[in-house]
């Protein structure tokens, strides 16, 4: 295995050059955050900037907490290690043995599945949309993943990026060691490694006690989204500092009863290989080196923390607004590394690959995506959201386009499986991480509305959401409204085919798909999928 000659690292970098990286998400009396490099011990890039708190005017500074979201993951893999070395847990665990209130399908996910995401678990969050994204009150998160009945698929056959797994992960943990996950946290890792600015608040109310307030803009200015859930738990409820982050990623790259912790995480991978998740990291190519990252997402806050472990330089970026936290940590890495770093590899052009530009579906995962033409580039929707542009590939297999899409769980391989006479593709797979998935082009079809909405006309009920939906014939088109235990929402829809519906919350305008089952031509049924909960069933109420 060739490992990379370490790189000089220029020091320090000019300020003006971190001013104008994020001159993007740096505007002026708005909302900010902090970035940071540390290289083999020294810290090299030290910047806060913005506001952490609008409304009373204070300013992010350097040891600022604020929200990790999904960084959070790596914190609770690390603690799972720790609790199977004192020989409370096991990695081949199924989670039931832990959790028997599960239904009998979702019992089966080993504990080492639900950390690298193969465990099938549908992601709980999806199900914030049937109540109106009102915040779920305490127990819910808990009794949402109790209601599921069914996996997105078998476990170890597939990869889904489920927060749900990881919230059982943080239930088995405590029930194995006895003690709550956010005392577990601080006892057995934070507290040990002085990460003090670090912690797993056990509410919403806690985590509101100095730490940065997250915002999103709207036409009215800055204001303060609504939190998904008033829990804490280990998929993504942590606060910490750009300090104790970088302490943190030293603690991964050092050696424990000799061996890194971090090669105990994720595999090192090589070039033509594709990307792996393993314990709330991704290892990955870039630009020749090796790279090994995850993001935070939540709304109003976005956040990565980096390591390329052969130049022993981490980044963090933590910001409490929306913002491209990933291509900031990159940039700070370009800038960084400059000329040593190899060319990056060019962006597909769309000429290039006109016969696959379309739209396809995956009847297996659920999955709705389309290639577009975007300024000359080649770029990918899901679910017929704004399409984003895709990263060059060199593939070892000739067989896989040379592109990807990163997702959550790394980078998404395609290859062409059919083409028809006029030479467009036909039929393509995508690569998960785990396994490939056939997809078939498909188009729009024209679609008399009035007569669908008559054919839809009625109540469909899921007992595994807990929530009921409608479809509702508007002046302006067709309209889907749901209700849940603790809230309501009405989305926008569109009507792709007789059988496809998609719809969308203009808050959080991340599309789900409804697929209309009919049984002797009456509608019986709508089955939800997003990208991260395949084939929620929703029957028709015949007693409505």
């Amino acid at each position: 295995m060739r490992r990379m000659t370490p790189t000089p690292v220029p020091s320090p970098i000019s300020r003006e050059s971190v001013d104008a990286l994020l001159a993007r998400v740096a505007t002026g009396d708005g909302p900010g955050g902090v970035v940071g490099a540390l290289h083999r011990g020294r810290l090299i890039v030290r910047r806060a900037f913005g506001l952490s708190n609008l409304e009373q005017g204070i300013a992010v500074q350097w040891n600022s907490r604020l929200p990790i979201g999904s960084i959070t993951k790596q914190f609770t893999a690390a603690l799972v290690l720790d609790l199977v070395e004192r020989r409370l847990l096991s990695l081949d665990d199924p989670v039931g043995r832990w959790l028997p209130q599960l239904a009998p399908p979702v019992q089966a996910p080993t504990l080492l599945q639900l950390l690298n995401h193969t465990g099938g678990m549908r992601c709980h969050l999806d199900q914030w949309m049937f109540d109106g994204y009102r915040t779920m009150p305490p127990g819910d998160p808990w009794h949402r993943l109790r209601r599921q009945q069914l996996l997105n698929f078998e476990p170890g056959t597939a990869s889904s990026y489920s927060n749900g797994g990881y919230v059982l992960l943080s239930l088995a943990a405590e029930r194995a060691a006895s003690m709550p996950f956010a005392r577990l946290l601080t006892r057995n890792l934070l507290g040990p490694l002085g990460l003090h600015a670090t912690e797993l608040p056990a509410s919403r109310a806690a985590s509101e006690h100095d730490v940065a307030r997250t915002y999103r803009q709207h036409a009215e200015g800055w204001t303060s989204p609504p939190d998904m859930t008033d829990d804490r738990y280990g998929d993504g409820g942590m606060v910490s500092s750009a300090g104790d982050l970088l302490r943190w990623a030293v603690h991964l790259e050092r050696a424990v009863a000799g061996r890194r912790l971090l090669d105990r995480f994720v595999p090192r991978v090589n070039a033509g290989e594709p990307s792996r998740y393993g314990f709330g990291l991704i290892s990955q190519r870039w630009r020749d080196r090796w790279v090994v990252q995850h993001a935070g997402g939540l709304p109003g806050a976005n956040s990565v923390l980096m390591m390329l472990p052969d130049e022993e330089l981490h980044i963090v970026v933590l910001l409490n607004r929306p913002g491209p936290a990933v291509d900031l940590g990159y940039g700070l890495a370009e800038r960084l590394l400059g000329d040593a770093l190899a060319p990056p590899l060019p962006r597909p052009e769309a000429c290039r690959h006109a016969g696959l530009l379309g739209v396809y579906r995956c009847e297996e995962t659920g999955w709705v995506f389309g290639f577009e033409d975007d300024g000359g580039s080649l770029a990918l929707g899901l679910f017929g959201d704004r399409s984003f542009p895709l990263d060059g590939l060199r593939p070892a297999d000739d067989r896989v386009l040379p592109f990807v899409a990163d997702i959550g769980t790394g980078d998404t391989w395609f290859r062409v499986r059919a083409r028809d006479s006029a030479g467009q593709v036909a039929e393509l797979d995508y690569f998960d991480g785990v396994a490939w998935h056939r997809a078939l082009r498909f188009a729009r079809q024209p679609v008399d509305l009035r007569q669908l909405a008559g054919e839809l006309a009625g109540v469909f009920c899921s007992g595994e959401a807990g929530a009921t939906m409608r479809f509702e014939l508007r002046a302006d088109g067709l309209a889907v409204q749901v209700r849940g235990e603790h809230g309501a929402g009405l989305y926008e829809a569109e009507v792709w085919t007789p059988d496809l519906v998609r719809f969308w919350p203009p808050r959080f305008p991340v599309s789900k798909m409804v697929r209309i089952e009919r049984q002797d031509g009456r509608v019986t049924a709508v089955v939800v999928s997003t990208g991260r909960t395949r084939a929620l069933r929703f029957d028709r109420d015949t007693a409505a």
